[in-house]
């Protein structure tokens, strides 16, 4: 071998170790710090289904036309925006507990009792873990993905928001109707009944002039009107063909804009439902006679 011919081979053997060196820096610097894991970023604007999963239970929040529900009935927009942004929130931090898959029962990632959390854009799977308990005094929650034994503790608000139940993630708004909408109001409790009525300018309860500022505070209520909760889904659903009372809103030309029905839930509260809809939510005693008192307190 002459010595141009060396020349040339030890050339290209240079070239390509520095080549193998800078690749080597670029990927090491891709990668996560020793004892971290990144989430993997997620156009959250994108995302159409969250899963956590589990034997006991399951949450499935789907985004079609740009509405959200979960597992079959609305979800809070509000709810998936806060958990999306807590997802791709920068402060999250991540710290290495275990690498022995022998750990994954203590801390509740296994198989058996960790909770798969996933998330899909684009019809692709773009997140995929095992959640598992609590961390030390409550703090994070433990997590590895599905694909390696490697166990974490996540901190930042989403290590709470990944173990909601499903409560958490309905919508509890029942009604939203514009006081300005309303013209009459009929109360029905047991076997008595009253009405509101706007007329001539002013408000009328049970025929007598009612006082404005009582009767604003009171239809303000039925502007962004939320439940406190829903029935157990394991339960016997509430029963509403006598109900304990009824409140109906109508418009101007006469016709109904909601009508709400009440039954006794015990314990201080009340199941309501809007009559036609099949979503029923649970409101405290204390707010149900407010919106549907026995005895208005509306007059001067």
């Amino acid at each position: 071998m002459t010595p141009a011919m060396l020349r040339r081979i030890a050339a290209v053997l240079g070239a390509a170790l520095v080549l193998w060196g800078i690749v080597f820096v670029w990927r090491r610097g891709e990668r996560d710090e020793p004892g971290t894991l990144r989430l993997p970023p997620v156009d959250t604007s994108r995302v159409e289904r969250i899963a956590l999963r589990r034997t006991t239970d399951t949450i499935v929040a789907t985004r079609v036309s740009g509405a959200w529900s979960v597992n079959g009935v609305p979800a809070s927009a509000e709810y998936v925006a806060g958990f999306l942004a807590a997802y791709a929130d920068s402060s999250i931090r991540t710290e290495l507990v275990a690498q022995a898959p022998a750990s994954h029962g203590r801390l509740g990632v296994d198989s058996a009792a960790g909770r798969r959390f996933s998330m899909e854009a684009g019809g692709a799977v773009v997140a995929d873990f095992v959640l598992g308990n609590r961390g030390p005094d409550f703090e994070g929650t433990y997590l590895r993905s599905r694909s390696d034994s490697t166990v974490y503790l996540l901190h930042g608000r989403i290590a709470d928001l990944l173990l909601d139940a499903l409560d958490a993630w309905r919508e509890r708004r029942i009604v939203a109707v514009s006081p300005d909408s309303i013209r009459r109001v009929e109360v029905a409790v047991g076997g008595a009944a009253w009405q509101l009525m706007r007329q001539d300018g002013g408000w009328r309860a049970g025929g007598a002039p009612a006082d404005s500022v009582k009767v604003r505070r009171f239809l303000a209520q039925f502007e962004g009107l939320r439940a406190s909760g829903f029935p157990d889904p394991a339960a016997e659903p509430p029963m509403f063909e006598a109900a304990a009372r009824v409140v109906t809103l109508l418009a101007d030309n006469g016709s109904p804009l909601v009508r709400l029905e009440f039954v006794d839930a015990g314990s201080g509260a009340f199941w309501v439902r809007e009559a036609g809809k099949g979503t029923v939510y649970r409101l405290p005693a204390a707010t149900v006679d407010l919106i549907a008192p026995v005895r208005p307190d509306l007059l001067p």
